[in-house]
């Protein structure tokens, strides 16, 4: 069975974190076991607080910054205890639905994929600037 990894950065996500949570808990994955890593980059309202009460009920790694680093370091810190066979990183905020992801993954599935990147920009309905837009396109053809 294969494992994936769901990385989630937070900063200030008091507001957010509990939901994105019972979320990524109850997303299903077929055949494919779930680790969850949490980074606390350094939050100065109740996002710790909150977390810390949700691990003592769900199995995640929690991980904390003593200040805030920024989403990149946050994602460092998480890849080095990272055991997965996948990595997916979500937002605190919600900014990403967990039910993308066997989407996702069905991209990777049995192929010869080694990184897939999700868009909400493809969808139409769910379309941002033109500038934004215009950028997924290009680093999309860049990487491709």
């Amino acid at each position: 069975m294969r494992k994936l990894t769901i990385i989630i950065p937070a900063f200030n996500e008091e507001h957010t974190i509990q939901e994105v949570i019972g979320k990524v808990f109850n997303q299903p994955l077929n055949n494919c076991e779930k680790e969850v890593i949490i980074v606390d980059d350094g939050s100065t309202d109740d996002t710790n607080k909150i977390l810390t009460n949700l691990k003592s009920q769900l199995d995640f790694i929690l991980l904390t910054h003593a200040k805030n680093l920024g989403k990149g370091e946050a994602i460092k810190t998480a890849l080095n205890l990272a055991s997965g066979d996948y990595f997916l990183i979500q937002d605190a905020d919600l900014e990403y639905n967990p039910a993308d992801w066997p989407i996702l993954l069905e991209k990777v599935k049995d192929s010869t994929n080694i990184i897939v990147f999700g868009s909400r920009e493809l969808s139409p309905q769910r379309r941002g600037y033109a500038h934004c837009v215009l950028g997924v396109k290009l680093l999309t053809a860049l990487i491709n």
